[in-house]
């Protein structure tokens, strides 16, 4: 589904995102934000948020910086990805693709 391979991770106080698995897992119950840029090499691309396998939020891929505010469980995952219907090929430079979050607040 062209899950977001991220290569590089600059910060990550809490060791909770994954290189091995694209994933961010929640540490504790709360109020997280989310934001990415991504750019497809395809002009049909579509970048999914996923959440535990379900898709959260979705957006046409192309030059794009988005953001959401979710409420987490601890231990939930959260990915970018594409699905079968909108395969994601990402531009393969570093610096047109970005994916960041942080908690809010804890709940």
């Amino acid at each position: 589904n062209g899950r977001f391979n991220a290569t590089v991770e600059t910060f990550d106080n809490g060791d909770n995102f994954n290189l091995a698995t694209d994933e961010f897992v929640a540490p504790i119950k709360g109020i997280y934000q989310f934001n990415w840029t991504c750019y497809s090499s395809s002009s049909s691309g579509r970048t999914f948020l996923y959440v535990n396998g379900s898709a959260k939020m979705q957006t046409n891929s192309n030059d794009k910086s988005i953001a959401i505010t979710l409420s987490l469980n601890a231990g939930d995952k959260v990915y970018l990805g594409g699905n079968s219907s909108f395969t994601m090929r990402w531009y393969g430079a570093v610096a047109h693709n970005s994916f960041s979050g942080h908690l809010v607040m804890g709940l």
